[in-house]
């Protein structure tokens, strides 16, 4: 029988506040780290293939997908009102609502609200518009979504041939200018591109976030350690900055790309 997970964005009543940006999630997840309402907005149920189970969930290639009931049939019906359009689809709408909230004149415009409430949806003035906020939503969605199958950015690595060769992170540095990564003694990641630090999870960006969040660390009431490396794969941690590297460059792109908010 063919599994299902759902495509799904969140967001918290401090958004702008902290420069949030949603990120689709294959789960429902809550911001622990404050006391806010978080809202989760899930758009579809996707199908794998039947007996493919060899390959990782961020990579499947999906057969069906299927609309969610997050969008309801009144909100349907007030879209294809409103750009007097019939072929307007929930999926339409959840890529116009994810690349709103990417918008700076949105989250600039909107901040005291949003450090307040949930975010509120406004109609684009155009039909235009409207279609132009989908496709960049579309773009902005597979890139988050599907960021392990993302190419590498050509990140140049530089070797210490004092150092012992060793692929295991510990700790990992950004450079004061944020122009390299000290992965460990042996490797430093350099040539980072100043747009892969205008996509922010949070007050951070996403490689930011990486750097946090991708360390040894043991918690003092258990006395677990936390330990990212992989036995299997000693270059993920490298492959994976590479890919996030390329998805925060990619998501400036389309972000670049909308056009004027003009709100009807």
């Amino acid at each position: 029988m063919a599994r299902a997970r759902r495509v799904v964005f969140t967001t918290t009543a401090r958004a702008a506040a902290s420069t949030d940006i949603p990120v689709p999630h294959e789960h429902a997840t809550t911001d622990q780290s404050c006391a806010t309402r978080t809202e989760t907005n899930p758009i579809m149920v996707t199908s794998p293939k039947d007996n493919d189970q060899k390959m990782q969930p961020m990579l499947n290639a999906w057969e069906k997908v299927a609309p969610d009931k997050s969008f309801g049939g009144m909100t349907l019906a007030q879209f294809r009102t409103q750009y007097k359009d019939k072929s307007i689809t929930k999926l339409d709408i959840f890529h116009y609502v994810y690349a709103l909230l990417h918008h700076p004149t949105y989250r600039t415009t909107y901040a005291a609200n949003l450090k307040r409430e949930l975010p509120r949806i406004p109609f684009v003035k155009s039909p235009e518009d409207f279609r132009a906020f989908v496709s960049a939503g579309e773009r902005l969605a597979d890139l988050h979504v599907n960021y392990e199958a993302q190419p590498e950015y050509p990140l140049e690595q530089i070797e210490n041939d004092d150092a012992e060769f060793s692929l295991r992170v510990e700790r990992m540095r950004l450079s004061k200018d944020k122009s390299s990564i000290v992965y460990n003694d042996f490797l430093t990641l350099e040539r980072l591109p100043p747009e892969a630090f205008e996509y922010r999870l949070g007050n951070r960006s996403a490689l930011e976030w990486i750097i946090d969040q991708y360390q040894v660390s043991t918690d003092r009431r258990s006395g677990i350690t936390n330990d990212p490396n992989r036995a299997d794969d000693p270059e993920y941690i490298v492959k994976l900055i590479g890919k996030v590297t390329t998805v925060s460059v990619e998501t400036v792109k389309p972000v670049r790309s909308l056009p004027e908010l003009q709100l009807s």
